[in-house]
């Protein structure tokens, strides 16, 4: 992979998920999630990964520039893209699902049929993926079964805002972005 594929991988996951680019993606990182993720996503499907980079490079790039909703609803499915009025190729979309899942529960379910996988197939990626997914960020919470806290520390209340968590300052200004219309499928 390429940095520059890296990069565009790093902003896209940012978009998808609604954190900040510096917690998907810290500049000193031990476990290098974004890096094995990006090569996992790469690895299982097919060419569509790739495309799927080039098409959410070239909606950043069109002026007037877009917002990350409008982006997130093309490379959802939701919009047509707006340079070709179409919607985008529906397996980019599926990586797209597929790469959202897998940052927040650390594990690919395959988005279609491909040579060695079958569509739905579940895999955990990695334990530290597992261990890093943003399902628990999101609660504030860690993955079960793994925790560096002391005993009892459920007895304290969670810190009041999701802004700590995820490093996004929209969340305390209205939220992440609007996902609603995004119709991800289990």
């Amino acid at each position: 992979m390429s940095n520059s594929d890296q990069k565009t991988f790093n902003a896209m996951s940012a978009l998808l998920t609604g954190f900040n680019e510096q917690l998907i993606a810290p500049q000193v990182d031990p476990i290098g999630l974004p890096k094995l993720f990006l090569q996992w996503a790469t690895d299982h499907s097919g060419g569509d990964c790739a495309n799927l980079l080039a098409t959410f490079a070239s909606l950043q790039a069109i002026v007037p520039a877009l917002s990350t909703d409008e982006i997130g609803s093309v490379i959802m499915g939701v919009s047509p893209d707006p340079t070709t009025g179409e919607p985008i190729d529906e397996n980019q979309t599926a990586v797209a699902q597929a790469i959202l899942k897998l940052w927040y529960l650390g594990s690919w379910y395959q988005p279609f049929d491909i040579a060695g996988a079958a569509k739905g197939k579940e895999t955990v990626v990695s334990d530290q993926a597992y261990i890093k997914g943003l399902a628990s960020q999101s609660m504030q919470s860690h993955a079960m079964g793994n925790s560096t806290l002391t005993f009892g520390y459920w007895d304290k209340p969670p810190a009041a805002s999701l802004q700590v968590t995820t490093g996004n300052d929209e969340v305390s200004a209205g939220g992440p972005p609007d996902t609603s219309g995004w119709g991800a499928s289990a």
